[in-house]
């Protein structure tokens, strides 16, 4: 006896089957099933409740074929040798396989020389979360582009940032120290420093915590008074900790320590460092669902989110 329910002889159901099961289009089910575009919360539940009673698994080789897909997307970065960047990746890395996703990772070797594989992306990858440094002269222009990170581009692209400014002033009040307060920053992120602010600013080759040390023990050689140390990267403020205790600083009676940026280290140091860091689940969240909805074909206007920073306070601040 028939059911009146359409039957596949091959034993798999279809996509069509499913929408004639939820009384709505292909076109629906596609968009539910990819996580795209606006659909009501009534339809997509129908078009669920359809999916698990015909037990409908779509072939993920065979969306990505008639999408023409990868299946993949590309985090471009300046390097992998701070702890931060590394940590950022690591975000991006995990919300893929949530999503399905291969991540490839491209260091663009801070210097711009990474613009000519940017340049020609399609048919590597499917979109392209870009963490730029003040040397990227061009975007990739044949597949979608997010901005990711601490830098905003004058580019009409989607971005989500957390301005490395905002976060500076955050850390100035933690550190509370007028005047006096020195600034430590790989070069290739000096420009992040607000000019308006009165600091002094002290630029290195690398993130490492050794260049942080011998930034500070520079910054203590000039004799001038220092009060309040700020780096931008926890591995600077490693290492100014340590010249700090090595000269016989005391923290934070005598200098306050604050650091941008993530990850356990900063709290194992003696005293651990207060940091200020976004949160990066919502940050890589916000940008790769960014960068899958411009995938799948949306023409909205772009549009430049900012995520605010989190302070962890340590004993490196405490008053």
């Amino acid at each position: 006896m028939s059911s009146g329910r359409s039957t596949n002889t091959r034993g798999m159901s279809t996509m069509a089957e499913v929408a004639a099961r939820a009384g709505v289009s292909k076109k629906t089910v596609s968009a539910v099933v990819n996580e795209v575009g606006q659909v009501r919360a009534e339809t997509r539940d129908r078009v669920r409740t359809a999916i698990a009673e015909l037990k409908y698994s779509p072939n993920p080789i065979a969306r990505r074929l008639t999408a023409g897909r990868t299946g993949s997307i590309t985090l471009a970065l300046p390097h992998l040798g701070s702890s931060d960047l590394a940590a950022l990746a690591a975000a991006v890395i995990a919300e893929g396989e949530r999503l399905g996703l291969g991540v490839l990772c491209e260091p663009t070797g801070g210097s711009g020389s990474g613009d000519g594989f940017l340049r020609a992306m399609g048919g590597v990858t499917d979109g392209v979360l870009l963490v730029p440094d003040r040397a990227m002269h061009e975007l990739p222009r044949d597949v979608p582009v997010v901005v990711l990170g601490n830098r905003s581009l004058d580019a009409v692209v989607d971005q989500v940032i957390s301005p490395t400014g905002a976060a500076i002033e955050q850390l100035l009040v933690e550190v509370d120290a007028a005047d006096d307060v020195v600034v430590i920053a790989e070069r290739s992120d000096a420009d992040l420093v607000p000019g308006r602010l009165r600091l002094v600013l002290v630029t290195v080759v690398d993130g490492s915590a050794g260049a942080g040390a011998a930034a500070m023990t520079g910054a203590l050689a000039t004799g001038r008074p220092i009060r309040g140390v700020v780096t931008l990267g926890t591995g600077l403020g490693i290492g100014a900790v340590h010249a700090l205790r090595s000269a016989g600083v005391r923290i934070p009676e005598d200098v306050r320590v604050a650091s941008i940026g993530a990850g356990a280290e900063p709290g194992y140091t003696s005293p651990g460092i207060t940091t200020a860091a976004p949160p990066f689940a919502e940050l890589v969240g916000s940008a790769v669902s960014a960068l899958r909805a411009r995938i799948a074909g949306s023409t909205a206007s772009a549009e430049v989110t900012e995520v605010p920073v989190v302070v962890v306070r340590r004993r490196s601040t405490a008053r």
